[in-house]
């Protein structure tokens, strides 16, 4: 239930993962450096309302990267732009913010 609600009503998309299933930070944050033509790319479907950020567990060691946008329509660019359910390697949420 919590997933249709993320997904239908809030246009969400989270990957539910514990911290302890999510790579080290340091691996993270390198991805995000070595694709930045493709993050640029993302940024650009709506500049200033589409934007990407790396989020750390409570642990300090683990991350993820969340994309957020301010339209369904931006999801579904986001979404074709990346073309899997992680971004090379790395777990990745939704925000419709």
């Amino acid at each position: 239930m919590r997933r249709w609600i993320d997904h239908v009503l809030y246009d969400n998309r989270y990957h539910y993962l514990p911290c302890e299933q999510l790579p080290p930070i340091s691996e993270v944050e390198k991805i995000i450096q070595e694709h930045q033509d493709i993050i640029q790319q993302i940024e650009a479907v709506n500049p200033g309302r589409v934007g990407v950020d790396v989020n750390t567990c409570a642990t300090g060691r683990n991350a993820d990267i969340t994309f957020w946008y301010a339209s369904h329509k931006d999801r579904i660019a986001i979404e074709q732009i990346i073309g899997s359910d992680k971004f090379f390697g790395v777990p990745y949420n939704l925000n419709n913010r």
